[in-house]
């Protein structure tokens, strides 16, 4: 939260920590991302834990979830998908999603796609702002992962400049 480049913080909501993290953010002057928990493949053994949004959820219980998941984050810039491969392939499950993101004038941030996701042409049919990233930096913690990170960070502060704006999706661990 203390570097002085701008970043925004993707939280996932319902969480223990959640409350406290959107309140720390906040207080950094940091935009917030909702990083919604939705259903991946494989689950449940792949499991974004509590309050994902299932394939078998009917839309309004979709649409009431997010609602709640505003309820907790307050003012978000964007909501981002928490894993998600299978719900993003579902047609009623992303209609909902992207519904309740118009209704707050919100884009959706692709983290990731699965091949057969349906969310970027359905955003573009929904009239909902929908942007993947340019670069994805998901380094595990080891040795060399500090200089890989740096050497990684120079280049794509490079590339942004170069291009006037960039996005980056960076997963953040304690240790790196």
């Amino acid at each position: 939260m203390k570097l002085s480049l701008p970043f925004a913080v993707a939280i996932v909501p319902g969480g223990k920590a959640s409350g406290a993290e959107f309140q720390a953010a906040r207080r950094s002057g940091r935009e917030i991302v909702l990083h919604v928990p939705l259903e991946p493949l494989h689950y449940p053994q792949a499991n974004p834990g509590p309050g994902t949004i299932l394939v078998t959820m009917k839309p309004p219980k979709v649409m009431a979830t997010l609602r709640h998941y505003f309820d907790q984050a307050g003012d978000v810039a964007a909501v981002a998908n928490d894993m998600g491969s299978l719900a993003t392939q579902d047609m009623a499950v992303m209609t909902a999603v992207l519904r309740e993101l118009k209704r707050h004038d919100l884009p959706f941030l692709h983290l990731q796609p699965a091949a057969g996701a349906v969310c970027r042409p359905l955003a573009a049919r929904l009239g909902v702002g929908y942007l993947e990233p340019d670069l994805v930096f998901d380094e595990v913690p080891g040795p060399g992962v500090s200089r890989r990170l740096d050497e990684r960070w120079k280049k794509a502060l490079a590339l942004a400049r170069s291009r006037g704006r960039l996005l980056v999706m960076m997963r953040a661990s304690p240790t790196l």
